[in-house]
């Protein structure tokens, strides 16, 4: 088996239980919490596939990554991806489920750079014409990078749309020397 399809069957069954259980918005939370611990903390993932750590100590790392709010099916999860010999797959997982969740909840991810930090009420307005256009609630993250010089950078889910000055700029540059 490999990982793409242990983490969608593991993380499907999670939602579906979290769903009947009406906890699908907190274990999203806590699945996000735990995606960003693997991702700000790199050798959690060597962790929890070393032989050298006990199944407690695997758990207790997991747990300690969500923090305060642990829900008992998120717990209960754990200790049955413990109890398979799946823990090496837990960050594929959380990935998966927060998928899932968004997928049946009609939202899309979206990113914005832009040269300058942007108003709180501009993110909102451009947050709502893309929500407009796609028809999905959106979850809208912003960055700002002074490379770009003006204009912005939308992200949304695969597609990247460039109006940044600096794209203008390499564009005419290539069109002067003909590539």
């Amino acid at each position: 088996m490999n990982t793409g399809k242990i983490s969608v069957r593991y993380s499907s069954a999670l939602y579906s239980i979290a769903k009947e259980r009406g906890e699908e918005d907190s274990v999203y939370e806590q699945m996000h919490a735990l995606s960003e611990a693997f991702f700000h903390t790199p050798g959690m993932s060597a962790a929890l596939s070393n032989p050298m750590y006990s199944d407690a100590d695997k758990l207790q790392l997991l747990r300690t990554a969500i923090g305060a709010g642990l829900t008992e099916t998120v717990d209960q999860f754990f200790l049955f991806v413990v109890k398979k010999e799946r823990l090496e797959f837990m960050p594929f997982m959380s990935m998966m489920y927060q998928e899932i969740y968004r997928k049946d909840k009609n939202i899309i991810l979206s990113k914005v750079i832009t040269a300058r930090e942007l108003k709180p009420e501009t993110l909102k307005e451009l947050r709502e014409k893309v929500s407009k256009t796609t028809g999905k609630q959106v979850v809208m993250y912003d960055e700002t990078n002074e490379d770009l010089i003006g204009g912005f950078v939308l992200e949304l889910n695969n597609l990247r749309y460039d109006a940044s000055v600096k794209a203008s700029l390499e564009k005419i540059e290539s069109k002067l020397i003909g590539k």
